[in-house]
């Protein structure tokens, strides 16, 4: 049942279209978030 679902919800995000505002936003955050994020955990 999950599987379904996360297919459903995957496929309706992968068509949706994303602007270039909106993914530099998203980059930028996740750098922020992985900075600390060292090799060896």
């Amino acid at each position: 049942m999950f599987l379904v679902i996360f297919t459903i919800i995957f496929q309706l995000g992968s068509m949706s279209t994303v602007s270039e505002e909106e993914a530099n936003m998203f980059m930028e955050e996740f750098k922020k978030l992985v900075l600390d994020i060292d090799g060896f955990g």
